[in-house]
């Protein structure tokens, strides 16, 4: 039997009485609120997607509990007689609302924004390995590890202060570099934390994001994603984020989340002279620096991240403590806004970014000539044979390729007078894609007709 308020105590919402409310099934059925914008029955305790039932998967699921509830749909009971509790417009997430609150326009939102994880009021051992271990990766520069420290603290514990940059760390794998995101992912659980590739990353279905306060990038490289990364800017700065789940309506969401991506490559990301959205440090540590047992103590005996012993070890709760009581206090109001300072690496990585191939689609995006205007639709072979005329390139399956690919082209087959080629454009307008997703579905005489209107290629017919 649950260790929650018994089901004499709780609140229905007015419904019909009950046959037996100390049943506990019952009890699971109301731990359901139905979204009306997205017509879903939403798992309070666990509102991921994979979560969510239809009004059809809600009755299926919980067909035994009409008993209950004189013979109705378990749907019906919770749309009609538990409106008050358990029905709600849409979703969103802020860190200073209750589960249940109403917005500036009077609707009712669920609040799926994902606290911490308590910090349990017990002895807790000392901080120093980790602390140890953050000095170590940024290369022994107590500077450095003072501001991940503070970034960790204020992604924890003033999080209604989104950071407006995120932290970049590259090096040889098998130092232990992320072992800084396993402690926020032991912190933040996985309600609030993702790892998401680079591809996923820059992906235009965003759904991944919806609830997420900590997203981890990993195997971030220059050639291949690398310079789409700079096309996320509104990840950054905008207040609202645009949810583009595939298949489903676009919908707007407060913007919590954080961003730490890590690579073992020097320099994985392009970075602009006034970039402000990323503080950078290459970590010199090798592999095999640290031996084994380094690790297996860090990990195993003293963070215990994902409670892998019998017995957790409570290492990462004594970071958290370190953070909120040592960290925090010493955090500017400012922190979160300020650019970030300005390190050696990334001077260096501002210097370096940039290939003769990435100027040149550069200089031709700037100019918005032929395949280069804005909004236009071209053939990769096009592409290809512009490259080679100027550069004397060849885009086959290479690094040229995915160089050019990484800047922000999609690249999709379709069927062009009987024959199936390659068709691209640049990604810098959302509503764009979106449209041109739409007309190469669209078959209508007008549709054609409005999708040629954005080809270079005057010659290209369906």
């Amino acid at each position: 039997m649950t260790d929650e308020t018994e089901w004499n105590d709780i609140d229905t919402g007015g419904g019909p009485a009950v046959t037996t409310l100390a049943n506990e099934a019952l009890y699971q059925l109301i731990k359901y609120v139905y979204v009306v914008s997205c017509e879903r029955f939403v798992l309070v305790t666990n509102p991921s997607m994979e979560k969510r039932r239809s009004k059809t998967q809600f009755n299926d699921e919980n067909y035994g509990m009409r008993q209950y509830i004189n013979n109705q749909n378990p749907s019906d009971y919770i749309i009609r007689h538990c409106a008050d509790t358990n029905v709600v417009n849409h979703i969103d997430m802020h860190p200073s609302h209750d589960l249940i609150y109403l917005d500036e326009d009077g609707d009712k939102i669920l609040n799926i924004f994902p606290p911490n994880i308590p910090i349990p009021d017990i002895e807790l051992p000392d901080p120093k390995p980790f602390l140890d271990h953050v000095l170590h990766i940024y290369n022994g520069n107590q500077d450095q590890a003072d501001h991940v420290l503070r970034w960790m603290a204020h992604v924890l514990f003033k999080p209604e202060h989104r950071m407006r940059h995120g932290i970049v760390t590259s090096g040889d794998k098998g130092t232990g570099k992320s072992m800084i995101a396993d402690v926020m992912e032991a912190l933040l659980h996985e309600r609030g934390y993702s790892k998401v590739k680079p591809d996923i990353f820059t992906d235009r279905f965003q759904d991944w994001i919806e609830g997420i306060r900590l997203a981890v990038i990993e195997e971030v490289e220059l050639f291949g994603q690398g310079r789409k990364l700079n096309q996320v800017k509104e990840y950054f700065t905008g207040n609202r984020f645009t949810i583009n789940p595939k298949g489903k309506p676009v919908y707007k969401i407060n913007n919590f989340c954080n961003y730490m991506l890590f690579s073992n490559y020097i320099n994985p990301i392009p970075l602009e002279p006034n970039d402000r959205r990323y503080w950078y440090v290459h970590s010199r540590p090798k592999q095999g620096d640290k031996p084994q047992s380094y690790f297996d103590f860090l990990f195993d005996d003293f963070l215990d991240p994902f409670a892998q012993k019998e017995t957790p070890k409570l290492g990462c709760f004594a970071v958290a403590k370190y953070l909120r009581d040592v960290v925090l206090p010493q955090i500017p109001e400012n922190f979160a806004t300020n650019p970030p300072p300005l390190t050696r690496d990334k001077i260096s990585a501002i210097g370096s970014s940039k290939t003769p191939l990435q100027d040149y689609i550069e200089e031709q995006l700037e100019s918005g000539l032929g395949l280069y205007a804005p909004q236009q639709i071209f053939r990769w072979k096009a592409l290809k044979q512009d490259v080679k005329d100027c550069l004397g390139l060849t885009l086959g399956n290479n690094e040229a390729a995915s160089i050019v690919l990484g800047m922000g082209i999609k690249r999709e087959r379709h069927r062009i007078k009987g024959k199936v080629e390659d068709v691209c454009w640049f990604e810098t307008d959302r509503e764009f894609d979106d449209e041109i997703t739409k007309l190469f579905n669209d078959t209508s005489d007008q549709g054609r007709k409005k999708l040629m209107s954005y080809f270079y290629d005057g010659e290209i017919r369906f």
